[in-house]
């Protein structure tokens, strides 16, 4: 019997070796681990990030981990709240910097407008453009992340906006997902769906995210939004101006790092607007064989210069059309813009039909002009705007005419010069 305990002993010690390393393992990788990224992982992501991270490892699985309670910024007043944060992986994954999915709820973005720029507190957004300058001489060709899941999911989102000491809240949700999964190796392309509701509205984003060409597109749809929700944004009144539903599309191209708008064009429709009890409908009216939008708009970024160019369709309570070129040139200590603007009627109602302000006008010429302003960081500006008179009548349809009871003027539209400086 003796000689039996002697020879299990050597085993009975092997297997509580193995079952201490087992154990030890277990609460290295259960306890200890979690806490080394909670005090010295996102402490450096935040200070490479200048702002502190703090956040809570809930669950680090062989397949999965669960984060929570994840601030970036001021705790007070953080920049970036998330609820929850779960990952999924595999060990081959893992090696090759690659997660499988990556699901966040109830994530903030807390944004606030102030002197003129966009600011996320406890972000400073130009210490970290000013390290990309440094450390990029030029636009990368591509866009590296230390890792790319399959897909990202955000759900319960919430982009919070303060403007002028009002909040608004902005909620959504995000869906992008990585192009040929099959292929891991494939260039990182990935296809994205954007969902927001402002003001409990319906807004669908759809593009593709190109970070191997650092490049991306957006298309952009809301069919039908009601405008009178965002009348108190621009510090309209339902008594100056009531309207009703409008459709809009607009598509894009992007640049990743740095962010850069490079083109967009923007078209829509709206419904008959009521300004001061006057009637205004925007677009082509219902008999015009060429049909027009109500607004179009153009956006081109090349080098240090935006080119803009707009147009607005009027049918009623006259038939006109507005054109607007303009080039804005930006400098390190301001910018400068200039254009032209022509806004030319093409009919006038019957009298009849004739709103009471316009009952007076009988013809009336295009008037046309230039325009330039500028400006400097510290927020001064000077405009001018000089339109194109008529030296002499001409031709008597191109004058401006005018009858007041059975008085009628003709007379040429006058150069007319204005400045403005601030």
């Amino acid at each position: 019997m003796e000689k039996m305990f002697l020879k299990r002993k050597p085993l009975v010690s092997v297997l509580f070796i193995l079952l201490f390393l087992l154990a030890t393992g277990f609460i290295t990788y259960s306890f200890f681990l979690p806490r080394f990224i909670e005090r010295r992982i996102l402490p450096e992501f935040g200070r490479q990030l200048s702002s502190p991270l703090r956040g809570k490892v809930y669950r680090l699985g062989v397949s999965s981990a669960v984060f929570a309670d994840i601030t970036l910024g001021d705790p007070q007043s953080p920049g970036i709240n998330i609820g929850l944060v779960q990952a999924e992986y595999s060990f081959s994954s893992l090696r090759a910097k690659k997660l499988t999915t990556i699901k966040i709820n109830g994530l903030r973005l807390n944004l606030k407008f102030s002197q003129g720029r966009l600011v996320i507190p406890g972000l400073d957004l130009e210490k970290l453009s000013t390290q990309q300058t440094k450390n990029i001489s030029k636009q990368p060709d591509t866009v590296n992340l230390p890792i790319l899941p399959d897909s990202l999911q955000v759900q319960n989102g919430l982009l919070s906006f303060l403007y002028e000491n009002e909040p608004y809240l902005i909620p959504f949700d995000l869906l992008a997902t990585k192009k040929n999964l099959k292929d891991r190796n494939s260039p990182p392309v990935y296809r994205y769906i954007l969902q927001v509701r402002p003001q409990g509205e319906d807004i669908s984003v759809e593009g593709i995210i190109d970070l191997a060409a650092n490049k991306g597109s957006f298309s952009l749809a809301a069919p039908s939004l009601d405008l009178n929700r965002f009348m108190g944004l621009v510090g309209l009144t339902p008594q100056t101006i009531s309207v009703g539903h409008g459709s809009f599309l607009s598509r894009g191209r992007i640049n990743l790092m740095p962010f850069q708008l490079v083109e967009v064009q923007v078209t829509c429709d709206l419904e008959p607007i009521l300004f001061r009890r006057i009637p205004l409908k925007l677009g082509s009216s219902a008999a015009a064989a060429d049909k027009k939008p109500a607004i179009s708009y153009d956006f081109k970024n090349e080098q240090d210069q935006w080119l803009m160019e707009a147009k607005v369709a009027i049918s009623e309570p006259l038939t006109a059309s507005v054109n607007l070129n303009n080039t804005v040139t930006r400098k390190k200590d301001g910018g400068h813009s200039s254009g032209n603007f022509q806004i030319k009627v093409l009919t006038l109602p019957d009298s009849t039909a004739r709103p009471q302000a316009l009952q007076f006008l009988k013809k009336i010429p295009e008037l046309a002009g230039i325009f330039a302003i500028d400006f400097d960081q510290n927020g001064t500006w000077q405009a001018s705007v000089k339109t194109k008179g008529q030296e002499t009548l001409g031709n008597i349809s191109e004058a401006l005419q005018v009858e007041f009871d059975n008085i009628v003027l003709n007379t040429a539209l006058p150069t007319l010069i204005l400045e403005l400086i601030t």
